[in-house]
């Protein structure tokens, strides 16, 4: 697979997170100082980050991303294949972290510098070796998804989902956003 970069602006600095996927299943976390242009390159990652299910705090300090790993491996921590984590960017090494059922769920949004909305699907009971210190855990509306979140705290609203002219039923996974 090609290289493909996710960026996550911070709202209140200028700072991002840049999720690099690429070559085949290792993902690199970098910070960008938007102010200086300058870069810091962080970790790499053998497994899988779901980048529509990531965000960066406000301020830039802290990013909240859904993992896995599958297949057999070393798990001493009995973490699990798939789990949501707080970091310090560019580091993926977790501040908090959940357990995942599965990567089709988890993840988080960030409503300000210490309060994220996690995702109603991961246990929110944190993994007792990572419980999150100073950040107050809501769970997402039940209507919508992490990612959605983000997009309305960004000052995106939806303008039209996937609708049959006819029907009005939902058609698949189309979404159009302003």
């Amino acid at each position: 697979h090609p290289c493909r970069l996710s960026v996550y602006l911070a709202r209140e600095a200028p700072v991002a997170a840049i999720l690099r996927r690429g070559p085949n299943e290792w993902v690199q976390l970098s910070s960008w100082r938007r102010d200086t242009d300058a870069f810091e390159h962080g970790q790499w990652f053998h497994g899988r980050v779901y980048e529509r299910r990531c965000d960066i705090s406000p301020d830039g300090s802290l990013f909240v991303y859904i993992a896995a790993k599958q297949g057999p491996r070393h798990d001493p921590d009995d973490i699990g294949e798939a789990w949501t984590a707080i970091s310090h960017p560019p580091y993926f090494t977790a501040l908090a972290l959940w357990r995942n059922l599965g990567t089709w769920y988890g993840g988080g949004a960030f409503v300000s510098d210490r309060k994220l909305l996690l995702d109603a699907t991961c246990s929110f009971e944190p993994h007792p070796k990572f419980k999150p210190r100073g950040i107050r855990i809501d769970p997402c509306p039940a209507d919508s998804a992490p990612w959605e979140q983000r997009l309305l705290m960004g000052g995106w609203h939806l303008a039209e989902r996937g609708f049959h002219p006819r029907t009005h039923r939902r058609v698949g996974r189309r979404e159009f956003w302003e």
